[in-house]
């Protein structure tokens, strides 16, 4: 009798975890088939002088970060399953000026943060998710880029858009 209470209680565990989502798969000729949850939704990035850049929220990874066009999209990896995540991209609108040989502003460079928020998620499935962010509200009048480091990023990415006249 206390076997089966042990058994079922794990079973209760385990079943109990299960996402609330369904994972899209997603693949490419060059890499495995993996389960991805993704958002068709594009997020906004906020901009407040006042945020705590160093905060990052809950535990995640960045499995791959990449712009395409007006669009931040971020690989995510975190523990969790039972509960809905929510992400958040901010700045704290901070640039740092770079010239180009003619002594003009050529690029700007900025820090970006992804703030996550698990919800008291206290399941440990690995999720995996893709976030898509529009950057369109970063942009900078009379230069046409931006180097952006995201936390929990190594690498620099690069917005590169159409530059607005003063």
């Amino acid at each position: 009798m206390k076997k089966a209470l042990i058994l079922f209680a794990i079973t209760l565990a385990i079943v109990s975890c299960k996402p609330k989502q369904t994972a899209t798969e997603t693949s490419s000729s060059t890499e495995q088939k993996a389960n991805v949850q993704q958002t068709d939704t594009l997020q906004s990035i906020t901009i407040n002088e006042l945020v705590d850049m160093k905060n990052t929220g809950d535990p995640y990874s960045v499995e791959n970060a990449k712009i395409s066009g007006d669009t931040l999209i971020i690989n995510l990896s975190y523990g969790g399953g039972c509960e809905e995540h929510s992400f958040e991209l901010l700045n704290n609108f901070a640039f740092k000026e770079h010239t180009n040989d003619f002594g003009k502003i050529g690029s700007y460079e900025t820090r970006i943060t992804l703030k996550h928020n698990a919800n008291n998620d206290r399941c440990r499935s690995i999720v995996r998710n893709e976030e898509r962010f529009d950057l369109t509200k970063i942009r900078q009048v009379g230069v046409n880029k931006i180097k952006m480091n995201l936390s929990g990023w190594e690498n620099e990415l690069t917005y590169i858009y159409s530059a607005q006249k003063h």
